[in-house]
């Protein structure tokens, strides 16, 4: 599958996972109980885009590499949401907002670009 012999060697899944490694320690800063539900969904959906990546590497499919890399989009774009809704509830900070934020657009940049590559484009 390319220039990948394992899946640590992908870079957008280290990001992945120091994102959703971020995500779980902001949910328990200074003693702050998200709301359940927003707690579980920002968690999963965080974790989701790493797990996605690795489960379409792990298919040794390029088709299904690449329709993986789209679902992690998602993923992304979907803790992004929860992400503002947490902050429009005051359970996440400006500067923790804007670090995460950003975490998610380079995050959101570098599938795109490898989904691409692995179409062919």
């Amino acid at each position: 599958m390319g220039k990948f012999n394992r899946l640590e060697d992908i870079v957008v899944w280290q990001r992945a996972r120091s994102l959703s490694n971020r995500i779980v320690k902001i949910s328990f800063l200074d003693g702050v109980a998200m709301e359940y539900d927003l707690k579980r969904q920002i968690r999963r959906s965080g974790a989701s885009i790493a797990a996605n990546i690795a489960e379409g590497y792990g298919r040794r499919s390029k088709k299904e590499f690449a329709h993986f890399l789209d679902i992690a989009y998602g993923s992304a774009v979907e803790t992004k949401s929860h992400l503002f809704r947490a902050h429009d509830e005051g359970y996440v900070s400006e500067e923790d907002f804007k670090e995460i934020f950003g975490m998610i657009d380079e995050i959101n940049r570098m599938l795109f670009v490898l989904a691409n590559k692995v179409r062919g484009g």
